[in-house]
């Protein structure tokens, strides 16, 4: 909830539960081997990611960036 709204000017954040179906076909596809995971996409590609922890705001703004 506070990633959200940290950065709801800033991108889209998507929480998604592991359990439900949506979440197994996102552990699969983004290849996650972790929770909490965080990957950062740009038209459908990874650009960036982070498992075992969130990291802050800040962190995620300049990864954003970066990606563009």
């Amino acid at each position: 909830s506070r990633l959200e709204k940290n950065l709801s000017n800033t991108c889209k954040v998507i929480r998604v539960d592991v359990s439900s179906n949506l979440g197994k076909h996102v552990w699969d596809k983004y290849n996650v081997r972790s929770v909490p995971s965080f990957v950062l996409l740009t038209n459908q590609k990874v650009v960036w990611r982070t498992e075992g922890n969130i990291p802050n705001g800040n962190t995620i703004r300049q990864k954003i960036v970066k990606s563009r």
